[in-house]
């Protein structure tokens, strides 16, 4: 359009205009852009590293100590101490079927494969406790007679624990436990055995209906 006009100036008034702005180059932007230049501009990024280190310890600790852990000790043989954990221990009622003889009450435990077990008797008390896998069963079973505790023993037959309870009185016990407990019943495949005994109250009770189905 005839408007162009040559001005061999033009440049070097740019460069004047550059150097009077001190602006960086292209290449110096992008470095102070990418990483910090100063050392106040590093001591501000490892301030804030520290801070974030803190606090992710700070939620370790918390959560540690919401999350408490119970540590398990191994148990070596039946008569060493059968608590294996630091804290409150579950345990399971194992199922009892009982029978009696003239002078003995005999309990039949119904788990299987127990790896370590302990009886305590006293005089109308006895504990049972066992291990079986990651179990633990207990029961504690208050007797509606007395027995001798000395003459009391715990045997495994045919994988089953059984307690042999000798009676203090030879006598018929109406039940086993003061106390019903419906992980306790009557053996009646013993029944029987009972019955054989003239003297025993369940042959007083023959014609009479049978006892309670329960322990008592």
């Amino acid at each position: 359009m005839g408007m162009g006009i040559d001005n061999s100036e033009h440049v070097e008034q740019l460069k004047k205009l550059y150097k009077g702005a001190k602006m960086p180059t292209f290449e110096e932007s992008v470095s102070q852009t990418l990483m910090p230049s100063s050392t106040e501009d590093d001591a501000c990024l490892q301030s804030t590293q520290q801070e974030d280190k803190g606090s992710e310890r700070g939620a370790d600790s918390q959560t540690n100590s919401e999350n408490p852990t119970h540590e398990t000790s191994p148990e070596n043989t039946g008569d060493a101490s059968i608590n294996k954990t630091t804290g409150p221990l579950k345990s399971f009622h194992p199922q009892i079927k009982w029978f009696q003889k003239e002078d003995v009450v005999i309990l039949k435990i119904r788990i299987r494969n127990v790896k370590d077990y302990k009886c305590k008797y006293f005089r109308d008390r006895v504990v049972f406790s066992a291990w079986v896998g990651e179990k633990f069963y207990l029961a504690d079973l208050e007797l509606q007679a007395n027995i001798i505790e000395d003459d009391c023993k715990c045997t495994v037959k045919n994988d089953e624990p059984i307690i042999t309870l000798s009676k203090e009185k030879k006598e018929s016990w109406c039940g086993l436990l003061r106390q019903r407990n419906p992980n306790v019943a009557f053996d009646f495949d013993h029944w029987e055995e009972c019955d054989e005994d003239e003297d025993s109250h369940f042959s007083r009770v023959r014609g009479g209906g049978h006892p309670s189905l329960g322990e008592s």
